[in-house]
């Protein structure tokens, strides 16, 4: 396995994607986001001690909620993650009977991790670049998934209008641990964020982390699987407290 570079306008060669690169990296290492490879390969178990143990056990429910609703589809389907990061869920969604997955991430050093650990799937790919520059043929992906990825695109609408480009008729768009906020929220959101990178010393990684609201969902035809906030919800919001979203053509 080896690395592919999506080709389109050079924007990833851009001085604004290379300090992206650079300070995301940084801060990864700085939080303690950074795994060694044997650690990646187990992901998204981790061990109890671990300074994000919690996060892990949260998206270790996620993922796995996920992966049985595309287990379920029984059928071929061809899935992009989009923000991969090491490949991990992109490993667990190839673990389905019949996919083709292709994971997507601007992060180069997390992306070596993932052509490591997972060397030899036959079905699993990664692509170095960013989305809307991929030159992959319309209509060609069953399903996308954006997991704790969506928060460092900067236009939503953009977004997933370029997903939509890529996904098949009958495809569907899958956001999962990602926070949205109500509009009255997002102010505050954003100074929370602000303060956060400040006090680490990355405080120009605030140009590149950006706040949604579910509200810009609303050009789309989308459902919400799960949310976190409703009464029904409140035993599983511990276990389950970010927004599950489908977004169909």
């Amino acid at each position: 396995m080896k690395l592919n570079y999506c080709i389109g306008s050079g924007n990833t060669d851009s001085l604004k994607f290379r300090d992206f690169e650079t300070q995301y990296q940084s801060l990864r290492l700085a939080e303690g986001r950074i795994f060694s490879i044997d650690e990646v390969v187990k992901l998204p178990a981790v061990n109890s001690d671990h300074p994000h143990y919690r996060e892990w056990v949260i998206r270790k429910n996620s993922s796995e909620r996920l992966v049985n609703y595309i287990r379920k589809k029984e059928r071929v389907l061809n899935v992009l993650e989009a923000g991969c990061g090491n490949g991990w869920l992109a490993a667990r969604i190839a673990d389905v009977k019949n996919t083709k997955v292709t994971g997507i991430d601007l992060n180069r050093l997390e992306l070596m991790q993932a052509l490591i650990a997972f060397e030899g799937r036959r079905n699993l790919y990664f692509i170095f670049g960013e989305m809307s520059e991929i030159r992959l043929k319309e209509n060609s992906f069953d399903i996308i998934v954006f997991a704790s990825s969506l928060q460092y695109f900067s236009s939503l609408n953009e977004t997933i209008g370029n997903a939509l480009r890529l996904l098949s008729e009958q495809g569907e768009i899958h956001i999962i641990d990602t926070p949205f906020y109500k509009e009255s929220e997002l102010i505050a959101a954003s100074e929370r964020t602000s303060e956060y990178y400040s006090c680490l010393g990355f405080q120009q990684m605030r140009e590149f982390y950006f706040h949604h609201s579910l509200k810009e969902l609303e050009p789309f035809n989308w459902k919400v699987m799960y949310n976190p906030n409703s009464v029904q919800n409140a035993f599983l919001r511990k276990k389950y407290p970010f927004h599950w979203i489908r977004v169909r053509k």
